[in-house]
């Protein structure tokens, strides 16, 4: 048919990637799927009309798929795609986290701009090295702590209000996680974070605990961060300086 031949010459031979983004497409058809079809193993389906992943099983030897910009609903059709070690469906109408058990080669996972409610089912993908959940609708952070390689977790713009027992549940593995636009009403709460020593990288922007209505004006909350989190190199997008590294120290021998 002229959709192999298109796809056959599509296909480079080095990168096996075949791009379907911006297409208009409202549903992917076992059309799409060739016999060529095994050989692809990228594939972006970004900025397309899709409300379903029918017939994804058709790329089985996918190990990267992107279909971010989409209006979809569910993601369950991504079960039976054992390879995958990187998968992109941010900005869709997602509801929830699902299909992804038996993704046991998952490193890179972005779901941010859903409607997620609950950090869930990332039971068996113990490889994550990065998670974005940002712009969502969650309220808590989940028990991460089994996901042991994990570096970089993006948490802005969620509901999250409170950070109880993130010293049990989020890995020591952190470098980066961003928690800026959400509800935490208690500074406090940062002593949570205490036992991420590889963290480098926070913000916390946005949050009613730093916006200084009803504060003390110029009540300056990094020093009280560096003071919990001493490794800390970025906070909210700025590099800590040396007078803020002391000022922690002196807050941290009171």
């Amino acid at each position: 048919s002229s959709w192999a031949f298109w796809l056959r010459r599509c296909l480079t031979d080095e990168h096996h990637t075949l791009n379907l983004s911006g297409q208009g497409l409202k549903k992917l058809t076992k059309g799409h799927c060739s016999e060529d079809a095994h050989k692809v193993t990228s594939l972006s389906l970004d900025s397309n009309e899709l409300q379903r992943l029918d017939n994804i099983n058709g790329f089985p030897n996918l190990m990267e798929l992107s279909a971010s910009h989409n209006q979809l609903l569910r993601m369950h059709s991504v079960n039976q795609l054992h390879h995958l070690v990187r998968l992109d469906l941010s900005h869709n109408n997602l509801l929830s986290i699902e299909g992804l058990k038996d993704l046991e080669h998952l490193k890179w996972l972005n779901l941010s701009g859903n409607n997620i409610k609950t950090i869930e089912h990332l039971y068996t993908n113990t490889l994550l090295e990065y998670l974005s959940l940002s712009e969502n609708s969650i309220s808590h952070i989940s028990n991460l702590s089994h996901l042991v390689h994990l570096k970089q977790l993006f948490l802005h713009k969620n509901h999250i209000g409170v950070l109880h027992h993130c010293e049990i549940y989020l890995p020591a593995s952190l470098v980066t996680l961003t928690l800026a636009a959400n509800n935490l009403t208690d500074l406090n709460h940062v002593s949570h974070l205490v036992r991420l020593t590889n963290l480098r990288e926070f913000s916390i922007a946005g949050n009613p605990c730093v916006n200084m209505t009803g504060s003390a004006a110029g009540f300056d909350y990094r020093p009280f961060l560096i003071n919990w989190c001493m490794g800390l190199k970025v906070i909210d997008g700025y590099a800590v300086d040396d007078i803020e590294s002391l000022k922690a120290e002196w807050l941290y021998s009171q």
